[in-house]
C-alpha cells in the first residue's frame, strides 16, 4: 500500500522492511467515528513479519493492524460482506489530501479522501487451521 500520509510508519518499516502491500489481507472491521470525522480499519494478513517483536511468541499465524485515517470524506463506500478479502489498493495525492481506494473480492469498495494516517495497533493472533 503507498500510503504516503502515514504520520508513524516506523513499526511496520521494521517488522516488514516497508510498508506491505495488503493485497489478499482480510479486513475485520471499518469503523467510522465524527470524531475528525475519521475511520479505522483493522486488516488481518497471513503475512508474518521479517523480524517479529521480540515479545511475541513463536507460534502465531495471524497478524492484525489497525490503522486510522483522519479528516476524511467519503467517496463510496458499498457492498459490505463477511469476507472482505482486499483485492486492489490505489493512492492517489491531491493537493494536501491522499485518497485512498480498496477493493475487496466480494464486489465491496472503499474509497475516501484523508489528511493523515496512523497505526494505532499491530499485534500477533492465533486462529488454528482447520
Amino acid at each position: 500500500m503507498s500510503i504516503t500520509r502515514l504520520m508513524n510508519p516506523q513499526a511496520l518499516t521494521a517488522m516488514y522492511g516497508g510498508i506491505p502491500s495488503f493485497i489478499g489481507t482480510e479486513v475485520l472491521e471499518i469503523s467510522f467515528t465524527q470524531d475528525g470525522p475519521s475511520v479505522s480499519v483493522r486488516f488481518m494478513t497471513k503475512e508474518k513479519p521479517i523480524k517479529k517483536p521480540a515479545r511475541w511468541p513463536n507460534t502465531y499465524d495471524v497478524v492484525h493492524m489497525q490503522i486510522s485515517f483522519g479528516t476524511i470524506e467519503v467517496s463510496r463506500f458499498s457492498k459490505w460482506g463477511r469476507s472482505n478479502l482486499v483485492l486492489e489498493i490505489s493512492s492517489q495525492l491531491m493537493d494536501d489530501r491522499e485518497r485512498l481506494m480498496l477493493k475487496f473480492e466480494n464486489e465491496c469498495e472503499l474509497e475516501f479522501s484523508y489528511d493523515w494516517a496512523r497505526i494505532e495497533s499491530i499485534n500477533y493472533g492465533l486462529i488454528g487451521s482447520p
